[in-house]
């Protein structure tokens, strides 16, 4: 019988002499030979290539001919089709032409989510507290009918201090607030409406626009509202009237549901506003921008 000697692959040989250069000088000591320590390293490489090559169940049966691949599972996408879901944006979408109790309503019911239950905040909530326009003619007029000294109250700056609006406009972005301006253009032209929001305006140039020139009306965002009054920037000691835009945008959303308008709308609330609406002193009114 003939004894084959069989010789190993080139690339093997040359693991096996890089193994053998970079071998510990421990394995060496412990009377480990060059060579043993070199079958290890290529016996472990080998076996990782093997690893590497390995096909997981998708890839192989993607390329089993005949065998259609697995799929995946979906991620199962949660459902807004509610009734209570559809009845609320229904809700909201006619809210500013509802009655002065059903805007109550709506309103502790969207602090209650925001904030949590509490009667002291409900007090200042009530059908007194709410000023309901006509839903005749434009916001302007309707806004007039509703104020009967409105040439006083929101044109006026006669013996007016610096920085103490009677009147403010509050809305979800500064887009619009900016549309809501423009729905006042008498008011506006009498008595120049603050632009109080973050759009390419800091807060030390508000501040300091406040603290120097009297006003009658402000609009702005809750985030920047509550920022200027709590550096008593804004003043509302003489604050009459607060108009709240309950515009719904694409996904049926108003100031009171997103996530980050209405948290900074019930910290105004809490902080600058709540007292007033309690001593009767403000009422708040609720315009549909969209509409």
């Amino acid at each position: 019988m003939q004894l084959k000697v069989r010789t190993p692959k080139k690339p093997l040989e040359g693991k096996r002499k890089q193994a053998t250069a970079e071998a510990p000088a421990q394995l060496r000591r412990a009377g480990g030979d060059d060579d043993d320590f070199a079958d290890l390293v290529v016996e472990d490489e080998e076996l990782g290539e093997s690893d590497q090559n390995s096909e997981g169940p998708f890839e192989a049966a993607a390329q089993s001919p005949g065998v259609e691949p697995a799929k995946k599972p979906r991620k199962k996408k949660r459902r807004k089709g509610s009734a209570a879901y559809q009845d609320a944006q229904a809700a909201a979408a006619e809210v500013a032409h509802s009655s002065a109790d059903e805007q109550v309503r709506w309103l502790w019911d969207s602090y209650k989510h925001a904030v949590g239950e509490s009667f002291l905040e409900q007090e200042a909530l009530t059908g007194d507290s709410i000023l309901q326009l006509s839903g005749q003619g434009s916001v302007e007029e309707q806004m007039k009918a509703a104020v009967p000294q409105w040439q006083q109250v929101l044109c006026s700056i006669a013996g007016r201090p610096a920085g103490h609006p009677t009147c403010l406009i509050i809305s979800p972005a500064a887009l619009g607030a900016i549309a809501m301006i423009k729905s006042f253009p008498t008011f506006n032209k009498a008595c120049r409406i603050a632009k109080l929001f973050a759009k390419h305006i800091k807060v030390a140039e508000q501040q300091q626009h406040l603290q120097q020139h009297p006003l009658c009306i402000a609009a702005g965002t809750p985030n920047r509202l509550c920022k200027l009054a709590d550096v008593e920037a804004l003043q509302l000691s003489q604050l009459q009237l607060v108009v709240l835009d309950v515009h719904q945008d694409a996904k049926k959303r108003t100031i009171l549901d997103l996530p980050e308008t209405k948290k900074d709308f019930w910290e105004l609330f809490s902080r600058h506003l709540q007292k007033l609406l309690q001593s009767g002193q403000t009422r708040i009114c609720l315009i549909n921008s969209g509409t």
